[in-house]
């Protein structure tokens, strides 16, 4: 029979025990991290395959450092995995950058965003305009818009990786969604600075 899942109470304190050093807390915890190669692949996947095998490896273990690096900071605010995961699509997000490859568009539905016809603009916002604006939003609506986006994470994916329920997670989705959509139609009105 299957064991329950870790709540992020008891996740939380399987990490205090491994910092205070306790090998029966160190192991089980080194354990749970063999799923960054999985959550390093299907970041991966989603993304289009931007990185090699090699480039995932190097990646996992560069993931691995910071993790043990930034462990006491882990709040049990969600579990472990919920926590790990942020970490890997910050640090792929990283390393395509820092390798000088080009990201893939956000894959947002055109018919969404404000109609620039309505303001004499015929130009959808760039991809500058978009972090901005996705930047104003802010947390948490920001993270979940973000991983529903460049991820193409589902709902019930999306509730998995932030440790809340998929209720929460849709209605943060769509509340971020709105608040990005006002703050584009703001810009699209203001248009570009003129002489």
């Amino acid at each position: 029979m299957p064991q329950p899942a870790p709540t992020p109470e008891q996740d939380l304190t399987l990490v205090e025990r491994a910092l205070g050093g306790d090998p029966d807390a160190v192991r089980p915890l080194a354990l749970r991290l063999t799923c960054v190669r999985r959550m390093l692949s299907a970041i991966n996947v989603h993304r289009g395959r931007p990185l090699s095998a090699h480039d995932l490896e190097d990646l996992g273990q560069d993931v691995l450092i910071l993790f043990w690096k930034k462990l006491g900071k882990f709040r049990g605010q969600t579990t472990l995995e919920g926590w790990l995961y942020r970490f890997c699509f910050l640090e792929m997000m990283n390393f395509l950058r820092t390798r000088g490859r080009r990201q893939r568009t956000v894959s947002v539905e055109m018919d969404s965003f404000p109609n620039p016809d309505r303001h004499g603009e015929g130009d959808l916002p760039s991809e500058e305009e978009l972090e901005v604006a996705l930047q104003e939003v802010g947390p948490p609506d920001e993270e979940v818009v973000r991983m529903k986006h460049f991820e193409g994470l589902s709902f019930e994916e999306l509730a998995v990786a932030l440790g809340i329920p998929s209720a929460t997670a849709k209605t943060r989705y769509y509340r971020g969604l709105k608040r990005l959509h006002q703050k584009l139609e703001v810009r699209m009105r203001e248009g570009p600075a003129r002489d």
